[in-house]
């Protein structure tokens, strides 16, 4: 004859009760969905600014190179200067000018002028 145990039922402990995972499994998903989608967002705004990336990433080759800033000199009726990103009004002269990100555009002082 088969012998019987005395021992109840095995049952789980009560942290490990499969009733109470489901709570826990949704936060653990949930965690992995903001991680997720923190990294996403940051790789987002990198790409659409690449200059807030960092020197090894912009020379890559990954992320866009920025064109050129592009902006017109001119000077109206009274002969005051104006420089502005947009073209002047129609029959004034004017002077089209591009400069790129990573160029100095201020003159040198005297002191490093003399250094050349």
């Amino acid at each position: 004859m088969g012998r019987e145990f005395d021992e109840p039922p095995f049952r789980f402990a009560p942290e490990d009760d499969p009733a109470d995972r489901g709570g826990m499994r949704w936060a653990r998903w949930l965690i992995v969905l903001v991680v997720v989608g923190a990294l996403v967002g940051a790789g987002v705004y990198v790409y659409l600014n690449p200059l807030v990336g960092p020197k090894w990433l912009q020379d890559s080759g990954v992320l866009p190179r920025p064109g050129p800033t592009v902006v017109y000199k001119w000077r109206d009726r009274e002969g005051a200067w104006h420089i502005t990103d947009t073209p002047p009004p129609e029959g004034a002269a004017f002077e089209r000018l591009e400069y790129a990100h990573d160029v100095n555009v201020l003159p040198l002082p005297p002191k490093l002028q003399n250094n050349r």
